[in-house]
């Protein structure tokens, strides 16, 4: 296939799906703030209470904040662009940093993606979370491990931003000219996005409050920052999920580009 019909087939499939993109559906933000947001139901109540609790103490040591989010599906809409909208809406990461990162699941559609705000981007480049999905999330959910591989790759991107866990540059894929392409389109398509969305009201979030407000119980552990539970373990019922933390909840957002996709 040359590429004027690449470039046909592209621009055809744009035009088709820029409406649907525009109108993405998300779940409203809960009341009071959450790092760990289970809407699909794939972890344990201990677990939640334990990485809610480690997430907090490391966005109260760093500002940075680290937003697990799972839903059951896309609905066919992108995975990232799905996260970008969460970590937009919510206003993900610090005010004035826009350093969040949205770590969205899928599980009926078994795909997942992460985003990090702008304040991020260089910490996080896309290489760097496509190996981190290859290589920390989707073995594990592949076997069914979603709370393993959801630490290894918190751990994993937690490392990045410090500088300690790059990429190999040669795990890199694909012709580059139809790289090129792909980032052509996709940055066209984050500018319609936008536009869309700046003369849209904040009116597209779903409001189903059914079984999103629930409180799990906050975790009784040492709450080690960079430390990530993998289930089980002796937890107090106490509600609030915060163990003792000061974090104040979101205020931040600034997701307009960066991360990565994958599936499992």
């Amino acid at each position: 296939m040359n590429l004027a019909v690449r470039l046909a087939f592209a621009l055809i499939f744009l035009a088709i799906s820029m409406p649907a993109f525009a109108e993405i559906k998300i779940p409203e933000r809960p009341n009071p703030p959450r790092l760990v947001n289970d809407f699909a139901g794939i972890l344990s109540p201990s677990y939640i209470a334990q990485m809610e609790h480690s997430l907090r103490l490391y966005a109260d040591s760093t500002s940075n904040e680290i937003a697990i989010i799972t839903i059951k599906g896309l609905d066919d809409y992108p995975a990232i662009e799905y996260a970008y909208t969460i970590g937009d809406a919510w206003g993900i990461g610090r005010k004035g940093k826009d350093n969040g990162v949205v770590i969205l699941i899928a599980p009926n559609d078994r795909k997942l993606a992460i985003a990090p705000g702008r304040g991020l981007t260089g910490a996080l480049p896309d290489i760097t979370c496509k190996q981190i999905i290859r290589r920390d999330f989707s073995p594990q959910f592949k076997a069914g491990n979603y709370e393993a591989g959801i630490s290894q790759g918190v751990s994993s991107i937690i490392n990045s931003i410090q500088g300690e866990f790059s990429a190999d540059p040669t795990s890199a894929e694909g012709d580059p000219l139809v790289t090129l392409l792909i980032m052509f389109f996709i940055f066209f398509l984050l500018f319609f996005l936008m536009y869309r969305i700046a003369k849209r009201s904040k009116s597209f979030t779903t409001v189903n409050q059914r079984g999103w407000r629930d409180q799990y119980p906050s975790s009784r552990g040492d709450g080690g920052i960079w430390w990530f539970p993998t289930g089980g373990g002796d937890f107090d019922n106490n509600r609030g999920g915060g163990g003792g933390s000061s974090w104040g909840g979101f205020g931040g957002g600034g997701f307009d580009g960066g991360g990565a996709s994958g599936d499992w």
